[in-house]
């Protein structure tokens, strides 16, 4: 197959950084998710908090031919470097440094997950565009605006201010209505009316988002002991195919303790990215250096914080960890990669977007 063509489509916003010789294929996640819309695969947005975790996800996309997406969320990633030490600049960066290393040239894209405004105050509303501005500047190619923690009402005025002009420039947009919730918490399944009205509004007002995310009962982070496992794929269907006319999928958040075969049935319910978080940092912790493991839940512990907030704290010593660990944590992540690039049909993908954007 001749990909050549295909290099026209990176955005210009990724040529600035990367100039026009680069073989990185970042494409903006609107021609992805509209290339695979009428296929019944999925593919996986990983929040990859601890960088040793991405040249195993980018060996299993290789191996698998799969299209991904590397993201970070506001709290994990923002202009303060978020509970990672991310700043948008520096995820950029270390995403690209590995697909330059792992010879990573498939088709993928690098996501603004969950960029939250939870009040509708100038101040709130002026950090997401500033952080907005700032990942646009890094390199990103696909954003997400969450003001589901807000009414209806201003949850689409929000959405609609902060998104129009990426939108326009052609990049991938995910919007939200039924704010998802964190385990322990009792999710408000979002109803179809809901949904629909407000992808309704947004196309009538000029903004064309790719992906709609639900609350359809999943959970953000590990489920907590005895926690009940439920999610409501004959209401995630049921708000796929009521916006059929507009062409967006579903973006599945919360994966991480979702029975594979749940996540098998993905696919076939409209979910077309799906989001993996703490399923990596897992795996980054469980091998890190022992010694260094404890300093962090110690820390933790002390500080009453969940253990994702020891990532920033100790960042220098993750990131310095010999190359043994390094190795541990890419393996075991390319194989739990594989796995779910097969369980949710992503494999092949990488072709199959190209054929259809060529």
């Amino acid at each position: 197959m001749n990909w050549n063509k295909i290099y026209e489509r990176v955005p210009e916003n990724v040529l600035r950084r990367l100039g026009r010789g680069s073989n990185i294929l970042l494409l903006s996640s609107k021609d992805i998710f509209s290339s695979i819309y009428d296929l019944n695969l999925s593919i996986i947005a990983c929040n990859t908090r601890v960088k040793w975790v991405i040249p195993g996800i980018m060996r299993a996309a290789k191996e698998t031919n799969s299209v991904v997406g590397f993201e970070l969320a506001r709290t994990e990633c923002n202009l303060e470097g978020g509970y990672t030490g991310f700043t948008p600049f520096d995820f950029f960066e270390t995403v690209v440094e590995f697909a330059e290393r792992e010879k990573f040239y498939l088709p993928f894209f690098i996501h603004a997950d969950h960029t939250s405004v939870r009040n509708t105050s100038p101040e709130e509303i002026e950090y997401a565009r500033n952080l907005l501005k700032a990942c646009y500047e890094a390199g990103y190619t696909s954003f997400a605006i969450d003001a589901s923690h807000n009414p209806l009402e201003d949850n689409k005025r929000i959405t609609l201010e902060l998104a129009k002009e990426l939108d326009k420039e052609g990049f991938g947009i995910e919007v939200e209505v039924g704010e998802i919730t964190s385990a322990g918490e009792a999710p408000k399944i979002t109803e179809v009316s809901e949904a629909v009205g407000y992808i309704s509004f947004l196309f009538d007002n000029g903004l064309t988002p790719d992906l709609l995310a639900i609350n359809n009962g999943s959970k953000h982070g590990n489920y907590k002991e005895g926690e009940e496992i439920f999610i409501d794929l004959k209401r995630t269907e049921e708000i796929f195919s009521a916006l059929k006319k507009w062409r967006v999928g579903i973006a599945q958040h919360g994966t991480t303790g979702t029975p594979d075969e749940v996540i098998g049935k993905f696919p076939f319910h409209g979910i077309r990215k799906v989001n993996v978080g703490t399923l990596w940092q897992n795996i980054a912790h469980s091998n890190l250096p022992p010694d260094l493991f404890k300093k962090m839940k110690e820390w933790a512990e002390n500080n009453r914080k969940d253990i994702k907030y020891a990532n920033k704290e100790f960042k220098k010593e993750i990131d310095s960890i010999e190359k043994e660990y390094q190795e541990r944590i890419a393996y075991q992540s390319y194989q739990e990669a594989v796995k779910l690039i097969k369980i949710i049909g992503c494999n092949g993908s990488a072709n199959a977007v190209v054929e259809r954007l060529r």
